[in-house]
């Protein structure tokens, strides 16, 4: 079934010539080819992102926060592939001493979390120390912070993104939330119906749940 579905991802991948918004557009088919974890399909996907227009510093955002939605077996098969697809790229790394970064990362984070979930944020922030006090001040830390904030990507590239990996991995409630958050943090609402089309049509998924939760917010 995996083959099939990299078989059918690549094909369409090579007639996929959009005329606008192309690097949103080819950076979310790479997140998803991630999400699909087959290796020809995330070098070609990357490939193509480049030559839209993305960068290579973009493609390496998208790997390095795949970890945060699809977990690190897949963001270390992506890892092996952008560096095998892309052998001269050198990675930023932050000069902040250890004690620094974690204060920038947390008052990022919480920057950032406050403006993709907007009036959500205390109920999202409530909900999730029911669960466990710690998982929220990871989300934060970790998820927003460390990774979500960097400055190597916007926002909006990103949320486009984590669309794309939360629609091929089937995860229904993180993806209403991202793609709210996504309209939160100015995504134009035509571009990311738009990608949510190219994923369904690319990757083979159903794209219903993820266009009827944009019709929803619309209303």
């Amino acid at each position: 079934m995996g083959d099939q579905k990299a078989k059918r991802f690549l094909e369409e991948l090579s007639g996929f010539k959009p005329k606008l918004e192309s690097t949103p557009r080819f950076l979310a088919l790479y997140s998803a080819a991630i999400a699909l974890a087959d290796e020809t399909a995330i070098k070609t996907a990357s490939l193509k992102a480049n030559q839209a227009g993305a960068g290579i510093p973009a493609i390496y955002e998208i790997m390095l926060q795949s970890y945060l939605f699809l977990g690190f077996p897949r963001m270390l098969t992506a890892a092996e592939c952008f560096r095998e697809t892309f052998p001269d790229f050198e990675a930023p790394i932050e000069a902040e001493t250890e004690s620094k970064r974690y204060t920038i990362w947390k008052r990022r984070g919480d920057e950032l979390c406050r403006q993709v979930y907007a009036v959500n944020f205390v109920k999202l922030k409530d909900r999730l120390r029911l669960f466990s006090p710690d998982i929220f001040e990871w989300m934060i830390l970790e998820g927003y912070g460390k990774v979500l904030a960097r400055p190597g990507l916007d926002i909006k590239k990103r949320e486009l993104a984590i669309v794309a990996m939360l629609m091929v991995d089937y995860r229904p409630k993180q993806l209403f939330s991202h793609i709210r958050g996504a309209l939160n943090v100015g995504v134009n609402r035509k571009l990311l119906k738009t990608v949510i089309e190219d994923v369904g049509r690319v990757t083979g998924v159903n794209s219903k749940t993820a266009l009827s939760f944009l019709q929803k917010l619309e209303n």
